[in-house]
């Protein structure tokens, strides 16, 4: 039994690391492609996914991770059952997008291969704010490092009792005291920025609540005066730092690819409701608040319209 357990584990590790290594964003490109060009003839998603995994096993094998996953939504598909969550698993969520795009719309899948291009622009954009970010970003690294050596080990070998009293020395000696002093608030701050481009950004909501089940502060330690005053701060924090710089740019990102989405999926015919749905099902948690609210508007416009149409 154990040895079943840890077999089956190793598997999924072993798995897991095949998706992040061998399905980038590139080969998600690629698949989506290859899979777009047989929904082009208005054959089914399983039949489809069964072309494109025999083209991908006859390039790579049969044990290639992309085979792997093609098995998995062969299945998903049959069964309808799971779908939605191994596309948001394995893909992008534009991707994911434009696979339910593909599924949704007959005939005409162009606004697939828009989707796709949507997927390489932005990827060129981030390589190149990484690339503008990054110089600047190891340049001020390389500057603080160099004054805490200056201010640490240089000057206290300079001959004499008394360094001059000049600007550089004693922002040298501040440097070094300073971290000296305080890098477990430095340490945390940096832990801080680290975690909120890695996880927070798209995880924590502007209601105070995190993860994809909406989890608040006091779902674990109870309702009462502490839990609902922390959570409100922390709601009232996510909004002000949406609106500070570097954090600002997610916002701004998504709010820009959810226009683009929103607009490809309309020039497919689907309806507004229905898009931000299909947004909503493959996009993180943060831009799950927001899609939801929208849904909620359009619902409110909607009962409205029939109400005066029936009067």
């Amino acid at each position: 039994m154990i040895s079943n357990k840890l077999k089956s584990k190793f598997k999924d590790a072993l798995f897991h690391w095949k998706l992040k290594a061998d399905f980038k964003k590139p080969q998600q490109i690629d698949f989506i492609k290859q899979l777009n060009s047989y929904l082009v003839s208005n054959i089914g998603m399983v039949e489809a996914l069964t072309s494109t995994r025999e083209q991908y096993a006859a390039t790579y094998g049969k044990k290639h991770v992309i085979v792997q996953i093609t098995d998995n939504l062969i299945k998903a598909s049959s069964t309808g059952l799971g779908f939605n969550k191994l596309m948001a698993k394995y893909f992008d969520p534009i991707i994911a997008v434009g696979f339910e795009l593909a599924k949704q719309v007959s005939g005409d899948k162009s606004a697939v291969l828009n989707i796709v291009d949507l997927v390489e622009q932005e990827a060129m954009l981030k390589r190149n704010l990484v690339t503008s970010l990054a110089m600047p970003g190891f340049v001020l690294c390389l500057g603080i490092g160099a004054q805490y050596v200056v201010g640490g080990y240089i000057l206290p070998m300079v001959p004499g009792k008394t360094l001059p009293d000049t600007p550089e020395v004693n922002f040298s000696l501040s440097v070094y005291s300073i971290l000296s002093s305080y890098w477990p608030v430095a340490l945390t701050f940096f832990c801080f920025v680290f975690w909120m481009f890695a996880q927070g950004q798209a995880n924590w909501m502007p209601n105070g609540s995190f993860g994809k089940n909406a989890k608040r502060i006091e779902d674990y330690i109870g309702v009462n005066s502490l839990s609902l005053h922390i959570t409100k701060w922390l709601s009232n924090f996510r909004k002000k730092l949406d609106t500070v710089w570097p954090f600002s740019i997610y916002r701004e990102f998504w709010s820009i690819r959810l226009l683009r989405l929103l607009g490809y999926l309309k020039l497919a015919d689907v309806e507004d409701i229905e898009a931000l749905k299909v947004i909503g099902n493959f996009s993180p948690p943060y831009i799950q608040y927001f899609t939801k609210q929208m849904i909620r508007e359009q619902e409110l416009v909607v009962r409205k319209k029939t109400i005066s149409e029936r009067n």
